[in-house]
């Protein structure tokens, strides 16, 4: 079988969820992970309703630095747009952005499992949700 893998070979292995591996690693895809925009109802309180992706630079986005990018992808039918955000909370730790976000930090990007219970007792609110975000569909790669 040529998708053979030998485990007594590898030394190291992680799981990760992303799209932008390092191009020494080799990976097999194991799965899809979607990702949500939230932010706790303290923090859009303080602010008017966002209905359109260029309002987030208006706003305390807080980043994943691990990728290295300061913007968020959204379409929505044939609209798409690459949106900078900046703020004041950068991470390479989902779990610091999501407790920034449940404290009324400002807007994460966020795994749809570790947001959803959250968003359904009301810790947190989905943004834009009527929009796909389109870094947010993750494979998770077996990397060695």
């Amino acid at each position: 079988m040529k998708n053979r893998l030998n485990i007594e070979a590898i030394n190291h292995l992680a799981i990760r969820i992303s799209n932008d591996l390092d191009p020494n690693q080799i990976a097999i895809p194991l799965g899809s992970c979607h990702s949500v925009l939230c932010a706790a109802p303290a923090y859009l309180n303080q602010h008017d309703p966002i209905t359109h992706p260029n309002q987030l630079q208006q706003h305390n986005c807080l980043s994943y630095d691990y990728f290295g990018t300061t913007h968020w992808k959204l379409s929505k039918g044939d609209q798409y747009y690459r949106i900078p955000i900046s703020g004041s909370i950068s991470s390479n730790e989902a779990n610091v952005l999501l407790f920034s976000s449940l404290h009324g930090s400002g807007i994460s990007q966020q795994p749809l499992y570790s947001a959803q219970p959250f968003i359904h007792n009301g810790s947190l609110v989905a943004i834009l949700s009527d929009w796909n975000f389109t870094c947010t569909r993750y494979s998770r790669y077996l990397c060695f």
